[in-house]
Parts: C-alpha cells; sequence; structure tokens
C-alpha cells in the first residue's frame, strides 16, 4: 500500500518537470550561486517544517533555460520523496504560510486524495509540495539565471 501511494504521488510530481520552463522575468539579481543556496535552503527548510525521512533525488548538474533575448541561462532542480507523511491538512496550511510569508504567490488545491501547494517567486522560482495519507513530495525549479 506504501508503494502504490509513492507512486500515485510520484506520478504526480512529474509534470513540473516535463512541463517547466524558464519564466520571462527581469530577475533577482543574484549571482548563479546564490540563487542555487538559496533555492536549497527553501526546500530543505520545507522538509523540516513538515518533517519526516526524505529521499533526496535532485538532479545533480543545472539544466539550460533561456531569459529574456534569447540568452542561455541555467536553474536547478530539486525531488525530495517522503514515505513518512505528515498529516496532510496541517502540513499543506503550515507550507502554504511559510512560502507566503517569504514571498510567494501560493496556489492550493487537491488532486485526487492528494493535496498540493504551488509557490511561485516574483522570479519564476517554482516550488510544488504534495502530500497525501501515504506520502509526500516536494519538487521546484529555481530561477533561471545567465551562466555568464
Amino acid at each position: 500500500m506504501l508503494s502504490r501511494g509513492i507512486k500515485l504521488v510520484g506520478a504526480l510530481a512529474s509534470p513540473l518537470f516535463v512541463l517547466g520552463g524558464c519564466v520571462i522575468s527581469p530577475g533577482s539579481a543574484l549571482a548563479p550561486e546564490q540563487s542555487q543556496v538559496e533555492f536549497f535552503d527553501v526546500i530543505e527548510q520545507t522538509q523540516q517544517l513538515v518533517g519526516g525521512s526524505w529521499e533526496t533525488s535532485d538532479d545533480p548538474s543545472a539544466r539550460s533555460c533561456l531569459i529574456p533575448f534569447a540568452t542561455e541561462g541555467e536553474r536547478w532542480s530539486a525531488l525530495r520523496i517522503s514515505a513518512d507523511p505528515a498529516d496532510p491538512r496541517d502540513a499543506l496550511a503550515a507550507v502554504t504560510a511559510s512560502w507566503s510569508e517569504l514571498g510567494y504567490a501560493t496556489l492550493r488545491t487537491d488532486i485526487g486524495p492528494v493535496g498540493q501547494v504551488q509557490g511561485e517567486s516574483e522570479f519564476g522560482q517554482v516550488l510544488v509540495f504534495r502530500v497525501s495519507e501515504a506520502a509526500m513530495t516536494l519538487q521546484g525549479e529555481s530561477e533561471c539565471l545567465s551562466s555568464d
């Protein structure tokens, strides 16, 4: 049953990475290394907020993307999976509040038995937290920044 829950939440995690792309924005003016650190800090803070044991399946290298005027850039992605779910209602409320406090626009939805919060920064950084009675996933993509 646990394996089925992880597969369900994992299957729902895929669209962000398949459909993910760069959003045109003026950028945060952070150096790529600083953006990467801040992105993973938010991921790790969210994990600590909801608790549980997490498996890290992050992409170890940056992905290419385009920023305005067809300039090559790069962004980092993260995927974390937990088979040790928190109470879905409490976890969704805590994540929504935390991301809103950090300045992310949040959208709360339900996909069958899975609750989801999506957060997006003004600079195109995207975070998605999903939780069910069986598992949790946390994923995202950092801001697209010039690597030059």
